[in-house]
C-alpha cells in the first residue's frame, strides 16, 4: 500500500524535478538498481531509465514556464500541475505525466472539494499512465478513491452525491456547449482548454465503466476524438499558447 502524503508534501515532491533534477533522477536510478539487484538482474541503464531521464528533463523545462501567478498558492499549484499532466498525456508523454500525478494520488480525500476536484483528475489520469506492472492497481485505487469520496459525509449529502454520480455515469452532465461556442468564435486556445476538460470527464467515465445509457466504450472513443482535436490545435498554435501555459 502506498504511503500517504499531505498535499504540501506531494507538490514538494513534484517540484524537486525542477529544483534538483539530477538528484531526483539519481534517486530513481538508485531505486531501479536496487530493485534489479533484488531480482538478480545486473543493474545498469535500460530503455525505461532513459525514457524516465528524458521525461524528467522535459518537466524541468516545462514547469518553470507555467504562469507564476498560478504557482504562488498551493491550490493554484495543484490545479496548474494537474492540467500540465493532462496536456502531456495528450501529447503522448505518458511518463512525464505520471511523474506529476503519482505523488498526488497519495493525498487522501479530506472533504475539501476545491482540492479534491483536481486530486481526482490526477488520480484518474494515473490510472491511464501508470507503468504497466502497476496499471491494474492504479485503476482499482482510482475507482476506490472516487467511490469513497462519493460515499463520504452525512446521509443527506451522500444521497445528493450519489444522484449526481449516477447522472454523470449516464453521460447527462457532459457539456460540449463551451466547445461549440469556442468553435463558432474561432478561439482555438479556449477550444483546446474546454476539450481538455471534457477529456478528463470522459476518461473518468470510461474508468468507472460507464452505464447502459453511456457505455465505457463510447466514452473511450470520444476521449480519443478529443485527444486528436487538441493535438491539432497544438500543432496550429504551439504548446505554450495552450492552458495551463497561457
Amino acid at each position: 500500500m502506498k504511503e500517504t502524503m499531505t498535499l504540501k508534501q506531494a507538490i514538494a515532491e513534484i517540484m524537486k524535478i525542477v529544483d534538483e533534477p539530477i538528484a531526483h533522477d539519481v534517486h530513481k536510478q538508485g531505486i531501479n538498481d536496487g530493485n534489479a539487484r533484488d531480482e538478480g538482474v545486473s543493474p545498469g541503464v535500460n530503455e525505461t531509465e532513459i525514457v524516465s531521464s528524458s521525461s524528467l528533463s522535459l518537466l524541468a523545462d516545462y514547469i518553470p514556464r507555467l504562469p507564476a501567478r498560478e504557482m504562488k498558492a498551493e491550490k493554484g499549484r495543484l490545479q496548474t500541475l494537474t492540467e500540465l499532466a493532462w496536456l502531456l498525456y495528450v501529447q503522448g508523454e505518458r511518463m512525464a505525466a505520471c511523474d506529476i500525478v503519482e505523488p498526488l494520488t497519495r493525498v487522501a480525500f479530506d472533504g475539501n472539494y476545491n482540492r479534491w476536484t483536481w486530486l481526482e483528475h490526477a488520480t484518474v489520469l494515473y490510472a491511464f499512465v501508470a507503468p504497466e506492472p502497476q496499471i491494474e492497481e492504479a485503476r482499482q485505487g482510482a475507482i476506490q478513491a472516487i467511490e469513497g469520496a462519493v460515499h463520504t459525509g452525512d446521509k443527506d449529502i451522500v444521497e445528493v452525491k450519489q444522484d449526481v454520480h449516477e447522472r454523470f455515469l449516464n453521460g447527462e452532465t457532459l457539456d460540449t456547449s463551451r466547445i461549440e461556442h469556442s468553435v463558432e468564435t474561432g478561439d482555438r486556445a479556449m477550444e483546446a482548454a474546454f476539450r481538455l476538460i471534457l477529456l478528463k470527464h470522459l476518461r473518468k467515465l470510461e474508468l468507472l465503466g460507464g452505464s447502459k445509457t453511456y457505455p465505457a466504450e463510447q466514452a473511450a472513443q470520444e476521449a480519443e476524438d478529443q485527444i486528436a482535436a487538441i493535438r491539432q490545435i497544438i500543432a496550429e498554435l504551439g504548446l505554450f499558447r495552450i492552458t495551463p501555459f497561457r
